[in-house]
């Protein structure tokens, strides 16, 4: 768990599903997220065809999340589903309300903005309508550094509305 200024809260939530069945050899463990691989023994053949546990990793790393497994021969095995969760707790009273193409002043200390360069790129790219590129540096933006979430929330959300007007008013607040 993680503050940001009080704007949002960073937590992990984690699933476990553990089984007492017969258990993954250590070598095949490296294997089973591999596409189309499954335990298999002289006495057990599982139905699928090995794309489960492929896509779910995936769909994890995705979000920012890992899938896991241990496991023991003999003992069964522990697979865990680990994924960010960020909590926004906005304080309405330090921040204004942004509405579409009417952005009120917004507290910046409560943002961790990215560097002069790239606010300056986000702002030619809102210039140009291009929303789509906009999003794709927001989701690159949050790979780079979570305390940059808050900044890249509200952006986001300007995004979404396919408010370019806006989000050229919120960068403005930012740039030197």
């Amino acid at each position: 768990h993680q503050q940001g200024e009080d704007f949002y809260a960073m937590y992990h939530l984690q699933f476990e599903v553990i089984d007492t069945g017969v258990g993954i050899t250590p070598e095949y463990i490296e294997k089973i997220f591999l596409l189309f691989e499954q335990v298999r023994d002289a006495t057990h053949q599982p139905p699928g065809i090995g794309l489960g546990l492929t896509i779910s990793q995936r769909f994890a790393q995705i979000i920012k999340g890992e899938l896991q497994v241990k496991s023991e021969l003999g003992h069964g095995s522990t697979f865990s589903l680990k994924l960010p969760v960020v909590v926004v707790t906005e304080k309405l009273s330090t921040h204004k309300q942004m509405t579409s193409s009417k952005i009120k002043e917004v507290n910046t200390t409560d943002f961790y903005p990215p560097s002069e360069e790239e606010l300056k790129d986000l702002f030619m790219l809102a210039k140009r309508g291009n929303i789509g590129k906009i999003k794709k540096r927001i989701t690159h933006l949050e790979e780079m550094d979570k305390q940059y979430i808050p900044f890249t929330h509200k952006l986001g959300q300007l995004a979404q509305k396919f408010d370019a007007k806006g989000i050229q008013m919120f960068l403005k607040q930012f740039l030197k």
